[in-house]
């Protein structure tokens, strides 16, 4: 009796204890703790920049929100930021971990220094009226220090504004190379130096037509004959320009040729400009304070078959009775045709010449 007993008493432990290891409830074992995200952020300016790249080194992180001290903020991990101006300013970055948890903050001043401008290249070149093989180059660069000329025919110059003189008449390819103070980019800038005899005052060259569509799609023919430049096609109202670069000193020049129409026209237009923006391939090209002939059947150009002076075609009233136009300073120009149409045609501007008359 008493081994019965004391066998149902060592049970009664045993029930005792698995319900004390496994009765109790859940809600009374300790619960996980969850990390807070912590918030460390670096910078780095670009060189010569206000744009700074930011990189956030944080733990445990779901959300970031940065305060650029600028009034701009970025909800990326990683942002890149370009301030408007130099300054000081106190940089924000708050982390959020996930729900629970407490956000961090972390803040940086950064200072950015005014950049220091690239340079920019250009130059004016005009040859010598008594001897056309020498030319005289003029930069108008900007914020340049240093200056390195390749003139094409496999000699250079470190002037600023060389006068060189070439052995032989030709094109040249001329490269000017210009570099600003320390941590700014070099600039190139290449142009096409024509010499030409001096006794051809004519400083329309035929070889220099550049010619371009205005738009997709294609335009009007456009053939060049010496410098006749003639426009025909099938209609459509497609349109095709043709331009070429003029250097022009200070002074007055002649602008003259005739306008051909060579057959019937009923809706026609073409025009003439003196432009100092290049026109683009598939651009539609229109300066309407440099237009200086405008021929449009529609505003009452003539419509027959002839030959016609400019002002005799123009509908503006700018092309002058005298054909001259003053230029105070040196300067680039383009000259430009173009021309479209609703119908089948076939016009010309021949014989185009620019010269200087003083």
């Amino acid at each position: 009796m008493k081994k019965i007993k004391h066998n149902c008493l060592r049970v009664l432990a045993s029930v005792t204890m698995l319900f004390l290891i496994f009765g109790c409830e859940e809600s009374q074992l300790p619960e996980k703790t969850l990390p807070n995200s912590t918030a460390y952020f670096s910078f780095e300016p670009l060189e010569n920049s206000l744009t700074v790249n930011f990189n956030s080194t944080t733990n445990f992180a779901e959300t970031f929100e940065w305060d650029f001290g600028d009034g701009q903020n970025s909800t990326e991990a990683n942002p890149a930021h370009t301030y408007t101006d130099a300054g000081t300013y106190t940089v924000t970055l708050t982390t959020t971990g996930k729900e629970g948890t407490t956000p961090a903050i972390k803040t940086h001043e950064l200072t950015l220094e005014k950049p220091i401008p690239h340079p920019i290249a250009d130059f004016l070149f005009v040859a010598n009226e008594d001897n056309s093989l020498e030319i005289q180059f003029t930069t108008t660069t900007t914020n340049a220090e240093t200056f390195a000329w390749d003139f094409g025919d496999g000699n250079t110059s470190a002037e600023e504004n060389p006068n060189y003189t070439y052995d032989a008449m030709g094109d040249y390819t001329v490269i000017l190379t210009v570099g600003g103070i320390e941590g700014t980019t070099p600039a190139i800038v290449t142009k096409i130096v024509s010499i030409v005899p001096a006794d051809d005052p004519n400083l329309i060259k035929a070889a220099n037509w550049t010619i371009q569509a205005d738009r997709p799609g294609g335009g009007v023919n456009v053939d060049i004959t010496g410098n006749t430049v003639s426009f025909s096609g099938n209609g459509g109202f497609n349109g095709s320009h043709a331009f070429q670069e003029i250097i022009v000193e200070a002074g007055t020049y002649k602008f003259s040729g005739s306008f051909v129409i060579n057959s019937p026209l009923d809706e026609v237009w073409s025009e003439l400009f003196f432009s100092t923006v290049m026109p683009q391939e598939l651009q539609e090209f229109y300066r309407g304070d440099e237009i200086k002939v405008r021929y449009n059947t529609w505003d009452g150009s003539p419509k027959g078959v002839g030959t016609y002076a400019f002002q005799d075609v123009d509908v503006t009233g700018n092309f002058p009775d005298d054909n001259l136009f003053t230029f105070d300073t040196a300067q680039t120009i383009y000259i430009v045709l173009k021309s479209g149409s609703g119908q089948p045609y076939n016009i010309s501007w021949t014989d185009i010449s620019f010269e200087k008359m003083d």
